[in-house]
């Protein structure tokens, strides 16, 4: 079996992480794998490197977030050139983010391809993306609130929820980089700072908390997308224990020397920072909206806070701090909790997936 993964190459965020430990673990299972990205940004060959991912580059434009039709009947011609090559010997393509789903659908249909349409978010109003998603084979929803905004009948679409790991890491690298004594309190957060996220949120409670508590510091890990959310980072770096650190690939490791994870977003699509925080025994705190509920248990492996309620994050925040015996009773609990977002379980889901496309009489 052959499956092609075609990504845009422009940009790093939670979606790659979990293809490429679909990847790997695909190849380790010996089905054979390629990469295809339109382009490659510095951030993406690195985490490509430190993946140790091989990808083929196309040299392509890449395209725009939001949609554009002149953009897209572009790239479709530059991709239809090369396409009947690449992929003819391959039994299903396999898409993980919106720009390359709303694209190589369409190029899997005109090549008669199997296309599996993996989304990874909210699908909120995109009319390319309802008109064109019937096209594919199967639909894979990263969450059963997600696939709820997905509005597709019969047995199409199936909930299989991310992989999600982390290696071993050694702690105290964040504090020494930051300078921050060894009894400082770091409360983090993780992602790209698009406004779903609700940065600003986090940067409020840092504003509000960081002079009456000195010995707390705020960081956020994340590249910032758009001129609003860098004048937010500015302000808040003004602060001294305040901190916006960009995008890492070393998130992990920065990560393990969180004290508390805050995850503000609003109708998060799953909430990955939130499982990887649990494999580390970090607690976490996070809004009462969209996936987040199927990762959180509130007062038993985490707790929530009511979305975009400053008054209701920092009382939270205050509650785990304040009380050793309950981080430890919502850290316990959240290492059970995470078996169903284990690597194994997924590759299997897929895997089955995969072989009822590819055996005789499955439907392009």
């Amino acid at each position: 079996m052959h499956v092609v993964f075609p990504m845009v190459g422009d940009s790093v965020g939670g979606s790659h992480h979990s293809a490429f430990s679909l990847i790997a673990a695909l190849k380790r299972k010996g089905v054979e794998v390629s990469v295809v990205v339109h382009c490659m940004t510095p951030d993406f060959q690195s985490f490509c490197e430190l993946n140790r991912i091989d990808v083929i580059v196309l040299n392509l434009p890449a395209f725009p977030v939001r949609f554009n039709p002149f953009q897209m009947t572009r790239s479709l011609f530059g991709c239809l050139r090369v396409a009947p090559e690449l992929l003819k010997d391959v039994d299903i393509i396999h898409g993980n983010d919106a720009r390359i789903n709303n694209l190589w659908v369409m190029i899997a249909k005109i090549l008669g391809k199997k296309y599996v349409w993996h989304q990874r978010n909210v699908l909120r109003a995109s009319l390319i993306s309802r008109i064109l998603m019937p096209f594919a084979a199967r639909v894979i929803s990263i969450s059963s609130y997600v696939d709820s905004t997905l509005s597709l009948s019969g047995t199409k679409s199936a909930v299989v929820y991310n992989p999600v790991q982390v290696e071993t890491v050694v702690r105290g690298s964040l504090r020494n980089e930051l300078k921050l004594h060894k009894n400082t309190i770091i409360v983090g957060g993780v992602g790209s700072a698009i406004q779903q996220r609700n940065v600003d949120l986090f940067f409020e409670l840092a504003q509000r908390m960081s002079i009456k508590h000195p010995q707390l510091a705020f960081v956020w890990v994340g590249r910032d997308v758009d001129s609003r959310i860098a004048n937010i980072f500015a302000s808040a770096n003004g602060l001294s224990q305040c901190f916006h650190l960009g995008y890492r690939p070393d998130v992990h490791t920065l990560m393990a020397d969180f004290d508390v994870l805050i995850a503000p977003a609003v109708r998060e699509g799953f909430g990955r920072t939130l499982v990887e925080a649990m494999l580390m025994s970090v607690p976490v705190i996070a809004s009462n909206t969209g996936g987040h509920l199927e990762a959180v248990e509130p007062n038993v492996n985490g707790l929530l806070f009511e979305s975009g309620s400053i008054d209701s994050l920092e009382n939270q925040l205050r509650t785990v701090l304040d009380n050793k015996h309950l981080r430890e009773y919502l850290t316990r609990n959240a290492l059970r909790s995470v078996g169903k977002f284990s690597v194994g379980d997924h590759v299997a889901a897929i895997l089955d997936m995969y072989h009822s496309l590819t055996s005789s009489g499955a439907r392009s």
